[in-house]
């Protein structure tokens, strides 16, 4: 199935009473064809199959299902990078970080973040360097990225990186931020629940964080 196909497809497959539910769970921030998850799977599976797993990402499609209205396009887009992840090269962060920056929402971030932690056992160093460029960049979803983006890697967690992300943005009051630093810690709380529980008490942050960072212990 080609890029142009499944577009199409997305595009005659949507539901307008779906879509205005979608879009209001969302805070109407996106307008929405009304696709949900199961059904955006079962679309666009032919289409992920077909890849020729060695070929390099077409970041042009990318952007273009990015810069459509409906936020459907977007989570294609990411399922597709995601496809042929293992043919990411460390130096295209940059274009993941161009993502962040198109009609950004804690739906794609989250989505985008494993993305970037993939990259970043590829080469620590390079990727690195816009981590620490995120934690100080006053942009929400960069921070929340660069707080998020080692949530799977259990006793790979780099505590020193994750720490210096959190305690860069501990005093934002910002929602999405003191959010993300409570699912961070609460996930590393799975691996490292000691360590913390010592953190919550040595260190401030907010009510939110902290609720969330001590929930499963």
């Amino acid at each position: 199935m080609k890029k142009t196909e499944i577009l199409q497809l997305f595009n005659s497959s949507g539901d307008s009473e779906r879509g205005a539910q979608m879009a209001a769970y969302m805070r109407n921030q996106f307008p929405f064809l009304g696709i949900g998850s199961v059904r955006r799977a079962e679309l666009s599976r032919p289409f992920l199959l077909e890849l020729d797993k060695s070929e390099k990402i077409d970041w042009v499609f990318v952007y273009e299902c990015f810069n459509r209205s409906e936020r459907e396009f977007a989570y294609l887009a990411i399922s597709y990078i995601s496809r042929l992840k293992n043919n990411l090269d460390p130096t295209e962060i940059s274009n993941i970080e161009k993502l962040a920056y198109i009609k950004p929402w804690w739906d794609t971030i989250d989505s985008i973040a494993p993305l970037v932690g993939f990259l970043y056992l590829k080469n620590p160093n390079y990727v690195l360097n816009f981590i620490y460029k995120w934690m100080d960049s006053g942009n929400v979803w960069l921070i929340r990225m660069s707080i998020l983006f080692q949530l799977k890697y259990k006793h790979n967690t780099n505590i020193e990186i994750l720490t210096k992300a959190i305690l860069k943005n501990n005093d934002t009051e910002e929602f999405f931020i003191d959010k993300a630093i409570g699912w961070a810690l609460r996930q590393y709380a799975r691996t490292n629940a000691l360590w913390v529980r010592e953190f919550v008490e040595v260190n401030r942050i907010s009510k939110l964080s902290k609720r969330e960072a001590l929930k499963w212990i």
